[in-house]
């Protein structure tokens, strides 16, 4: 089994091992290809918007906008929501700036678990 390809974290749509992708809110979710976040963001519309209407901040004041290309990036993607005229990147660009999901690496921690690539946990304690 030591040959095998270790991964970090199991997509919750495939069951099958990742060692990067989108994590949703603080971990409870994740997808291991932009293709199915992006068809997650579809189905999470609704949330996303709730989000977006309940930030408590100016959007400019939002942690992951660094400058006025993220800003002008937002506030586009927020203007078609607001008409209805979204897409799923739209969704997606909203979700990464109001820190609904990011994308990330993970290192696989052997001390702890792991899971193979069929999704398989592997517990080593």
């Amino acid at each position: 089994m030591s040959n095998e390809i270790k991964y970090a974290r199991r997509c919750d749509i495939t069951n099958k091992g990742m060692n990067n992708g989108w994590v949703w809110g603080d971990g409870v979710f994740y997808t291991s290809t932009k293709e199915l976040t992006l068809e997650e963001c579809r189905k999470d519309r609704e949330h996303i918007l709730e989000v977006i209407k309940n930030i408590g901040c100016e959007i400019s004041e939002l942690d992951n906008v660094q400058n006025d290309k993220d800003f002008k990036t937002l506030e586009s993607a927020i203007q078609r929501l607001d008409n209805n005229e979204d897409s799923n990147e739209d969704l997606l660009t909203i979700g990464y700036y109001t820190d609904y999901l990011y994308y990330t690496d993970w290192d696989v921690i052997e001390d702890d678990w792991y899971y193979l690539e069929d999704g398989t946990e592997i517990q080593t304690d």
